[in-house]
C-alpha cells in the first residue's frame, strides 16, 4: 500500500461538497482534469474548508449551498468557533505543477434556494450530471470516487441535523 501522506511533495488543501437528490448525487464534469468530480476547489488561505466548499459548489454549478453535518464542540473560555466537520478526508495524487497531490477535505451540503437551472460560470466546468448508483458502472470514474458516491447516495444527511458532538 502506498502511503501517500508520507511523500514529501507540494499539496493543495480542497474541499469538495457532495449534494443528493432523488438519489443521485450531483456531479461536473471539469475538462481540466478530463474527469468527472465532485463541485470544489482549492482553499484560499483567507477562507475556512466550509466557506470554500459554499463557493466552489456556487462557481461550479449556480447553486447556492450551506455546509451540513456535525461540529465538534470543546468547552473553552476564549472565543473560537466550531466548523462542520467533512465525512471524509483524504490524500490523492493530481500531479499538476501547482501541486503534486490534493488533501481533499469532502462535505455534506444543502441547497439554499432553487435547485431549478444548474450553470458554471467556471470556463473547466463544461457539464454536470446527476449520477445515480446504476451509472457507476458506465461512467469510467476511479474506484475512490465510485465509492464516496455510493456512501453518499446511502448516507446523505439531506435537511436532518444530527446532535454535535461534545467533547
Amino acid at each position: 500500500m502506498d502511503y501517500l501522506s508520507l511523500e514529501k511533495v507540494k499539496r493543495c488543501l480542497t474541499s469538495v461538497g457532495v449534494l443528493v437528490k432523488d438519489g443521485k448525487v450531483l456531479m461536473v464534469y471539469h475538462e481540466d482534469y478530463g474527469k468527472w468530480l465532485l463541485p470544489g476547489g482549492h482553499i484560499k488561505n483567507t477562507e475556512t474548508p466550509n466557506q470554500t466548499v459554499e463557493r466552489e459548489f456556487f462557481e461550479e454549478t449556480g447553486l447556492k449551498v450551506e455546509v451540513i453535518g456535525e461540529k465538534q464542540v470543546f468547552d473553552v473560555k476564549y472565543e473560537r468557533e466550531s466548523l462542520v466537520l467533512p465525512f471524509h478526508v483524504e490524500v490523492h495524487p493530481i500531479n499538476k505543477e501547482k501541486c503534486k497531490q490534493h488533501v481533499a477535505f469532502v462535505y455534506w451540503v444543502k441547497v439554499v434556494g432553487d435547485i431549478s437551472e444548474i450553470f458554471s460560470s467556471e470556463p473547466d466546468v463544461t457539464d454536470y450530471k446527476w449520477v445515480g448508483l446504476e451509472d457507476l458502472k458506465v461512467m469510467g470514474l476511479i474506484d475512490n470516487m465510485k465509492k464516496i458516491v455510493r456512501f453518499a447516495i446511502k448516507n446523505y444527511p439531506a435537511e436532518k441535523r444530527r446532535p454535535s458532538l461534545m467533547m
